[in-house]
Parts: C-alpha cells; structure tokens; sequence
C-alpha cells in the first residue's frame, strides 16, 4: 500500500539525519545563531534575490523557482538576546517589502512546497515548478468547514512534503511528513490529509499518522473512499516526492559546503 513511501522516508530521514549531524559539528563552539547567517549569506551569494518577507520568511528567487529561508533563529538572537553582530542582515532584512496573504498566494498557489528544518538548524523550503495533481472526487455537493464544496470535481494536489526532527538526546528521529490539499470547482482550497512517517537511526520507519481533516472525512462518507486509497495514489507519485526532496538537498549541501568553507577559515 505505502511501500514506495516507506522507502522514500527511510532514504531521505537518514540522509537529512547525517546532515543533522554535521552541521551540529561545524557549529561546535561557534555562536547559535552562526549556522544559519552562514547559510542565509551563502544564498544571497549563489543568486537567490530577497522578494519579500512573511510570517519572519523572506520569499526569494533562486533561479526559476521560489524558495523561502526562516529568520526565526537569526530573529530570536538579535531581539531577544541583542546580538548585535547581527545587526547589519537584520536592517537589510527588515527593509523588504511586507508581503500580504493575496501576494504569496500568487506566488505558489498549488504548488508544491518541499521544506528542511535539521533540528536548531536551517529551516528553508522550495516550491516545485508546477501543481502535482493526485486525484478528483466526483460530484460533490456539499457545505464542509468554511469552504462550500458545489456540484463538481473536487481535485486532490499535493500540497507539501517536509523532513524535520524530534530531538530529544540521541538517537536522533526524522519525520517526513506530506500534505494534500483539495481544490474545488471554484477555486479555494483547504487542507485535507497528512500523514507522517518517523525514520529511527537504525533506519527503522514508522507511519506514525494518517489525519483527515472535517471537511476530508464529509468527502470520504459520501464518496466511500478509504484512506488506504489515497494512501496508494501518493505511494504512486513516490517518485515526485523524492525529485522535490533531491532538489532541496542540493541547495542544502552546496550551503552545508559554504558553511565549511567558512569554518576552515
């Protein structure tokens, strides 16, 4: 049923595991906040062009794809701590334009955000270049949440795919996680399923979640579909998963790069 997926969360949770770890060496010693300035510079220096900044994300340009870095960490050390070393990228930042809810959904509506946060480290997210579509639902009539779903094809996407961690001494635990939104026929969109799988340093691998929200479990009562029917059309797009995963860690390892580069010297 989900077996692509199990291998996908098995690769990907060990991989991001490792990085995990050697970014926790290349810190030792250093400032908690030096990882990601590190790696905030390294993409400024690549190409990445700042567009704007939301919810303490600047949204940027990298090439021909829409990518976002968290300040959260870098944020938290210059307000609450006063670093001031900080100073200078924080008044750079802060000079960005304040993007509104309308703009960044013009900016990836339906796309997919593919996103890696290694724990205290690096919290930054790609979107894919086109919507990926799973599944339409037929014939829908009904009011669900705070969307009105009218007769008419209610189309599944998936919506995001991100490697996290649970940290709590050693071993370290991974946890890939995937989100499908559902569209409908005008237009809106609301969440509706996630699941998540914990990947163990063993690499042992658990589907720890299935969730459906309201407005998914009023779809699956009239349509008679089962989770483990949408849990094998995402098993099917394994391979979409795992190239949006591939293309965020090549931006991760030429900054885990810079960030040795710096430390040698």
């Amino acid at each position: 049923m989900d077996t692509n997926l199990v291998e996908l969360a098995r690769k990907w949770g060990l991989r991001f595991i490792g990085y995990r770890k050697v970014l926790s060496e290349l810190s030792s010693g250093r400032e908690p906040w030096w990882v990601d300035l590190t790696f905030y510079r390294y993409l400024l220096a690549s190409g990445c062009e700042p567009i704007g900044i939301a919810y303490n994300k600047v949204y940027m340009r990298c090439g021909d794809r829409l990518a976002y870095f968290s300040m959260h960490n870098i944020y938290h050390y210059y307000y609450d701590e006063d670093v001031k070393a900080l100073e200078s990228e924080v008044k750079k930042i802060n000079k960005l334009k304040a993007l509104t809810t309308e703009e960044l959904e013009k900016l990836y509506d339906w796309l997919v955000e593919a996103s890696v946060y290694l724990g205290e480290f690096i919290n930054f997210g790609m979107y894919g270049s086109e919507p990926v579509y799973l599944l339409t639902l037929r014939d829908i009539n009904l009011p669900l949440g705070s969307f009105n779903f009218y007769l008419g094809d209610i189309n599944l996407y998936l919506a995001k795919v991100n490697a996290t961690f649970i940290i709590a001494g050693s071993p370290y635990t991974s946890v890939i996680e995937i989100w499908v939104d559902a569209i409908s026929p005008t237009n809106k969109s609301t969440s509706f399923m996630y699941v998540r799988y914990d990947v163990e340093e063993d690499g042992t691998v658990n589907r720890k979640e299935i969730s459906l929200t309201r407005s998914a479990n009023e779809i699956k009562k009239v349509k008679r579909i089962r989770e483990e029917e949408l849990l094998r059309v995402l098993n099917e797009k394994h391979l979409v998963i795992d190239g949006l995963l591939r293309e965020v860690e090549e931006v991760l390892l030429n900054g885990i790069k810079a960030i040795t580069t710096v430390f040698l010297y």
